[in-house]
C-alpha cells in the first residue's frame, strides 16, 4: 500500500456509523454507504485498502458485498460487523473469504489497534523459509496464514503427525496481532489424564492431596498470546466439556476456587486424523470441535506432495549442518533426488531425523530406511493392491444392486457415507 490507506465502511446505524468516524478519523480517508445497492456501486469503480461491512443491511446481506469482493479478489481485505446473535452467519463469511468478523459494540482502542494490524503493511518475505514447499497445498497454506495474520478467529490444523501442524501454528502467531504474547503449546497426548485439569487451569492451595500452594495453570499464560491445543483427541471427554465452555466463554474456575479467571488468547488446535471419523468414534465431541473449527488448516502427508520433499531437505541440510558443525558434503545431488523416491512413513519429521541422524554419523544410506524400495515402497505396493481389489469390489456390488447405493453399502456391510467416499475416491463409474 501506498499513501494514505482508504477505508470503505458499510453501516446503516446512524449513531454507530458516527462511532466509526470519529475513531478512525486519523487512520486513513473514511468511505460511508448505507445499504447495499450503494455500496455495489461504489466498489464497482473503487477499490479500497479496507472493507469494514455490517452484516445485515435494510436491502440485503453483506455477502452480496462479499462475492463482489471475491470476484475482485479483495474479498481477504473485507472484515464482517456483527451483532452477536448474527455470529454464526459472520463465521460463514469467514469462510467465504471475509478476513476476520468484529462483534459489536467493540471498543474504541480494540478497533483501533485492530484496523492498525490491517491496514500496516506486512513483510512476509521471509514465511516461504518456514513454510516450505512448491507444492499447491504448501502455497495454499502460505496464504491461509497471511489471511489470518489480521484475524483472531479459531484455527484448526488436521494433518497427519509429523507434517508440520506446530510450526504452522507457530507461524500463525508469529504473523498474528498476538505476536507480542506467549505462545503456549500444550500437548494432550504427553499430559497423564488425572493431571491434565490442573495442569490447565491451575488450583488452589488444599485442592487436592499434594496442593500445597496456589498454582497457576498454563492457560493462563496465554493472555494477550495464542494458546496451542495439540493432539485435542487425545484430551478424555471430562476435559473437553472444560474446554468447550473456555473456548466459549474465554473463562475457567481454577480447580478448588469458585473464583472466575479471564483469559483473552486465540485458540489453534490440531488433531492427527480425520476430523469425522474423531466424532464418530467418540474421541472428539462435536459440539466442541464446532468451536474450535471456525478456520481449518489440513496439511496433506508428505507423500502426498512430493515436489516438497527436496526443498525442505536441502533447507535443514543446510541449517542442521551449521547446527551440528558437520559437512553436508554427503548429502549429493543425487541423494537429494533419490529421497524424492521414499515413502516416508513419518512425514517431514522423518526426513528431518534421517538427515540429523546422517550428519552424525558422516553416512546418507537411504537402504536404511525401513520402508525403502529403489522402485517403491512395500507400504505402497500393499496400498495400490488393496485400493485396485476395493475398487473391483464396489464396482462388481454396485452392478448387482443395480446402481442402488443404499444396497450396495448393505451388500457389502459398510456405511453409505463410507461408500460414497470411495466412489468419490476411485472414480466409480455409476
Amino acid at each position: 500500500m501506498s499513501g494514505v490507506p482508504t477505508i470503505f465502511i458499510l453501516e446503516d446505524n446512524a449513531s454507530f456509523a458516527l462511532f466509526l468516524k470519529e475513531t478512525l478519523k486519523d487512520m486513513g480517508e473514511l468511505y460511508f454507504e448505507g445499504t447495499i445497492h450503494d455500496a455495489k456501486k461504489r466498489i464497482s469503480s473503487e477499490s479500497f485498502d479496507l472493507y469494514l461491512l455490517d452484516m445485515k443491511l435494510p436491502d440485503g446481506m453483506s455477502f452480496e458485498i462479499l462475492d463482489e469482493l471475491r470476484t475482485q479478489n479483495r474479498a481477504g481485505r473485507a472484515v464482517i460487523l456483527t451483532a452477536f446473535g448474527d455470529i454464526p452467519m459472520a463465521i460463514e463469511a469467514v469462510r467465504k473469504g471475509a478476513l476476520d468478523f468484529w462483534q459489536k459494540p467493540i471498543d474504541y482502542e480494540v478497533l483501533r489497534e485492530r484496523v492498525k494490524e490491517i491496514i500496516s503493511e506486512k513483510d512476509y518475505s521471509g514465511i516461504e523459509k518456514i513454510i516450505i514447499g512448491d507444492s499447491n497445498a504448501i502455497k495454499g497454506i502460505r496464504e491461509d496464514i497471511k489471511r489470518l495474520s489480521g484475524t483472531d478467529i479459531n484455527v484448526m490444523v488436521n494433518g497427519p503427525t509429523g507434517a508440520g501442524k506446530e510450526l504452522t501454528a507457530k507461524t500463525i502467531h508469529m504473523y498474528s496481532m498476538r505476536k507480542r504474547g506467549n505462545f503456549v503449546h500444550i500437548d494432550f497426548n504427553s499430559i497423564p489424564p488425572d493431571l491434565l485439569e490442573s495442569e490447565l487451569f491451575g488450583a488452589v492451595k488444599g485442592a487436592y492431596t499434594g496442593s500445597y500452594e496456589n498454582r497457576d495453570g498454563r492457560v493462563k499464560s496465554s493472555d494477550k498470546g495464542t494458546l496451542y491445543l495439540d493432539n485435542i483427541d487425545c484430551a478424555d471427554m471430562r476435559t473437553q466439556a472444560k474446554l468447550m465452555r473456555f473456548v466459549q466463554d474465554k473463562s475457567y474456575f481454577p480447580i478448588g476456587s469458585n473464583k472466575e479467571v479471564k483469559v483473552d488468547a486465540r485458540i489453534i488446535s490440531s488433531a492427527s486424523e480425520d476430523l469425522k471419523k474423531l466424532i464418530e468414534n467418540q474421541r472428539l465431541r462435536e459440539d466442541l470441535l464446532y468451536r474450535l473449527n471456525v478456520f481449518v488448516i489440513t496439511i496433506p502427508g508428505i507423500n502426498e506432495r512430493r515436489e516438497d520433499i527436496e526443498p525442505i531437505a536441502r533447507h535443514y541440510i543446510e541449517k542442521l549442518s551449521a547446527d551440528l558443525r558437520k559437512a553436508p558434503d554427503i548429502f549429493t545431488d543425487a541423494i537429494i533426488k533419490a529421497m524424492g523416491g521414499i515413502d516416508w512413513a513419518g512425514n517431514e519429521r522423518e526426513i528431518i531425523n534421517f538427515i540429523e541422524r546422517s550428519l552424525v554419523t558422516g553416512k546418507a544410506e537411504l537402504n536404511e530406511i525401513n520402508n525403502f524400495d529403489s522402485d517403491i515402497s512395500l507400504k505402497s505396493k500393499i496400498k495400490n493392491v488393496r485400493q485396485e481389489y476395493e475398487k473391483k469390489e464396489i464396482s462388481n456390488a454396485m452392478k448387482i444392486c443395480g446402481n442402488n447405493k443404499a444396497e450396495t453399502a448393505k451388500l457389502l456391510k459398510i456405511s453409505y457415507r463410507n461408500l460414497i467416499e470411495k466412489i468419490k475416491e476411485y472414480k466409480i463409474e455409476e
